[in-house]
């Protein structure tokens, strides 16, 4: 190598491309931020500007295992910076080790204080079960940062409190009304709230209009049709939707009959959520798929699909 080449392999990265992939990766443009980033591994291959953007771009990239695993050498390479310690946590979270998530985002708080950092690091909190200062922390945030009330729905419907969740979603959504994702949360809280009757009076109601019932309705559904001993009509509203819903929406209508003990209508639900490589080897869906075969005797059924146990 020349002695002009080594010396321009470790330069400082030029700031003008940092900021070129910075844009381009928020701007969701990641050709864009891959071309930069190659040159950047070209002319500066080891500063800490080069690999925080590295993993910026797997994590925007959807590669999260990836992620992880970058995450788990520059968390220890570069110790002293807040953007690295922030990303290496989100990439934890991402493939849920929330212990290591909680460890990193405290250290890039403590390093440089930011409220997204801390909204991210109660999150993962919540998501560990250390629901009060997780709770301490979204109180803080909410004045400044409206969304925070999302978060704290979930907390509190996580800690077994559905009116308080309902409430702070409806206040969300009366400054947010085009929030999707805030919707869809309140249509789902509101179901939990509906007794069994209501619940299937509502379904049979758009059933007659003609209309199908939101995603958030079938998991609640189903559990009711379990409870009323409609066995019947459940597998018929299975047989029937279970293989044209979001395939999130079918886990958790297979995790109420699971926990309800309808195993058949679980393990048939597990079946279908399987077609996704994602869901088939999660493995607490893997143990209760099998757990349920078992109990049917399916063994022969679920065994190709999700291995023996």
């Amino acid at each position: 190598m020349s002695e002009q080449k080594a010396r321009d392999v470790d330069d400082e990265p030029d700031p003008a491309i940092v900021r070129r992939v910075t844009r381009a990766i928020r701007q969701g443009d990641l050709d864009e931020a891959r071309r930069g980033l190659d040159t950047l591994r070209t002319t500066a291959p080891a500063a800490v500007e080069t690999r925080g953007l590295e993993l910026d771009l797997l994590l925007r990239s959807g590669e999260s295992v990836d992620a992880a695993r970058l995450a788990d050498t520059l968390a220890t390479q570069f110790t002293g910076s807040a953007r690295v310690q922030y990303l290496a946590g989100l990439a934890a979270f991402r493939v849920k080790d929330y212990p290591a998530a909680i460890e990193r985002l405290r250290e890039s708080d403590r390093l440089f204080r930011q409220d997204r950092t801390r909204r991210q690091l109660a999150k993962a909190l919540t998501r560990a079960g250390e629901l009060d200062e997780a709770e301490t922390l979204l109180l803080e945030l909410v004045d400044a940062d409206a969304s925070c009330r999302v978060d704290l729905s979930w907390l509190y419907e996580r800690r077994g409190d559905d009116a308080r969740a309902l409430r702070e979603i409806e206040t969300y959504i009366a400054h947010h009304p085009d929030d999707e994702f805030a919707r869809s949360q309140k249509r789902r809280l509101s179901a939990a709230a509906m007794t069994d009757d209501d619940l299937l009076e509502e379904v049979e109601t758009l059933a007659e209009l003609g209309e199908d019932p939101p995603n958030e309705l079938l998991p609640k559904y189903c559990a009711a049709l379990v409870r009323t001993g409609r066995v019947a009509a459940q597998r018929e509203f299975l047989a029937a939707r279970a293989a044209s819903v979001e395939p999130y929406v079918v886990v958790r209508m297979a995790w109420e009959c699971y926990h309800l003990s309808a195993w058949d209508a679980a393990l048939d639900l597990f079946l279908v959520a399987a077609r996704h490589d994602r869901y088939r080897r999660e493995a607490k869906i893997r143990s209760a798929a099998l757990s349920a075969a078992r109990r049917t005797s399916r063994e022969a059924e679920a065994g190709p699909v999700f291995g023996s146990s």
